[in-house]
């Protein structure tokens, strides 16, 4: 069962893998990172001894991993759905880490739409089965997706901000409780942008988590959401160090439980991440260090309540 006695970290993108050593995991862990995402990187291209010597180092530092295996899914065959993916419970047999102390659970479909949702309710009903206690990991939209988004996922057409009500989005993140049984409900929110080399911050920020935390609230999960530590685009700013911690600290006081950080490590056209080549720690690597202290300080108090509301 993965740990849920503090407040959870995770990556996107945890390791440089044609460097990878166990220096890499010793920094991850130091970071206060404990719940990396592996698979959309690499991992599974890696020599099968070396995804083990990985689970086992994890291990060791008391770090799990949630897997995108494609060993253990199929394709979604739904309209708009391409490159996402389901849990195939005819292939269970195949993860050979189903009992590995590092094994959080696995992720799949990445920003789906409505349309996929009872899809995913069934692959997550299968996926309890075949893995009792472990996460099955779905990251939905954010607010600012357009409305051909929301109802066929991410990939049908590049996000066009504003383009959606929040109203519409009420109905989204209704449907996926309705249709789909997680724990938590899991998304990406990213507010750092820059217009003509001035730093701007999308205005609906503190609306947007609202809406998903009192989606949480209203039905009794827990509110996972993902935080932006690099840029990938000349409109979207490299966070620094007060722009990450004011992500962190409002999404505490909203609720959140997990915090994924998009991305960790060096990876082609992403800027600014917290980790470089040759084990290098930038700014937001001392940063995340820092502030994984101060969590797991109030982790105890924090957990033992439940969040109804804040002032937005």
């Amino acid at each position: 069962m993965p740990k849920q006695d503090r407040i959870r970290l995770s990556v996107y993108t945890a390791h440089i893998f044609d460097e990878l050593d166990e220096q890499q995991v010793i920094d991850l862990a130091e970071a206060g990172i404990d719940l990396p995402i592996l698979g959309f990187d690499g991992f599974f291209s890696l020599p099968k001894e070396k995804q083990a010597w990985l689970l086992d180092t994890y291990a060791k530092y008391g770090i799990e991993a949630i897997l995108y295996d494609p060993a253990v899914m199929s394709p979604m065959e739904v309209w708009g759905s391409s490159g996402a993916m389901l849990f195939d419970k005819e292939k269970a047999g195949a993860a050979w880490y189903k009992d590995h102390p590092a094994f959080a659970g696995n992720s799949f479909v990445d920003e789906p739409g409505t349309l996929h949702f009872e899809k995913l309710g069934q692959t997550v009903e299968d996926y309890k089965k075949a893995f009792p206690g472990k996460i099955p990991y779905i990251n939905l939209l954010p607010m600012y997706a357009n409305n051909n988004q929301l109802t066929a996922g991410a990939w049908m057409a590049d996000i066009a901000y504003y383009d959606t009500s929040a109203m519409d989005y009420r109905r989204y993140l209704s449907e996926y409780v309705r249709l789909v049984d997680t724990d938590y409900i899991g998304v990406d929110i990213y507010p750092c942008f820059t217009s003509d080399g001035v730093k701007t911050t999308y205005g609906d920020y503190c609306k947007a988590i609202e809406l998903c935390a009192e989606a949480c609230r209203d039905s009794g999960r827990d509110f996972w959401v993902c935080v932006q530590t690099c840029s990938w685009h000349p409109s979207v700013r490299e966070p620094d160090e007060k722009d990450f911690r004011w992500q962190v600290y409002t999404m505490l006081a909203f609720g959140a439980k997990a915090m994924f950080y998009y991305v960790y490590a060096d990876r082609p056209r992403h800027t600014g991440t917290p980790y470089g080549r040759g084990h290098e720690k930038r700014p937001l690597w001392h940063a995340s260090k820092r502030m994984a202290k101060e969590l797991m300080k109030i982790s105890p108090a924090y957990l033992s309540y439940r969040w109804v509301g804040a002032m937005n």
